[in-house]
């Protein structure tokens, strides 16, 4: 199987080799979330993409969306506290994941949802790979 994963903006962070892809936990910066030049009200919506890419991908997606009790809202578009998932592309070997959060507690909720999708996904599955790209800010 080929991953295919392509810088897309300065903040993708690009885990390719074998060694790299041990050391796959992300936590959100919070300089990136706390930018005071692009999000100085707190107040900015702040996306992190993941792409997932290994036997069995997709199927992991699904089933971390059960296990976070996750609640479709529109298609492809999930929530849980205070913030979204939306699947952007999902195949049996490969899924793209669009986490999303705003306000204040931009940061945490992200933290959580990073941190449940490295346990229930990635520490299971071990030879997934994985990317974290964190997109620009966007106001409301």
């Amino acid at each position: 199987m080929t991953c295919l994963f392509t810088r897309e903006t300065p903040g993708t962070l690009r885990l390719m080799d074998d060694a790299a892809v041990r050391k796959r936990f992300y936590r959100p910066r919070p300089e990136w979330v706390w930018d005071p030049h692009a999000n100085p009200r707190l107040e900015a919506r702040v996306d992190l993409r993941v792409r997932l890419c290994g036997a069995r991908a997709g199927t992991a997606a699904q089933a971390w969306l059960t296990s976070i009790y996750a609640r479709l809202i529109s298609e492809n578009v999930y929530v849980r506290g205070g913030g979204a998932i939306e699947i952007e592309d999902l195949s049996p070997e490969q899924a793209t994941l669009l986490l999303s959060s705003g306000g204040q507690d931009a940061l945490e909720s992200l933290d959580e949802l990073a941190g449940t999708l490295h346990e229930r996904i990635l520490v299971p599955y071990p030879k997934l790979k994985v990317v974290w790209e964190e997109l620009p800010l966007s106001n409301p």
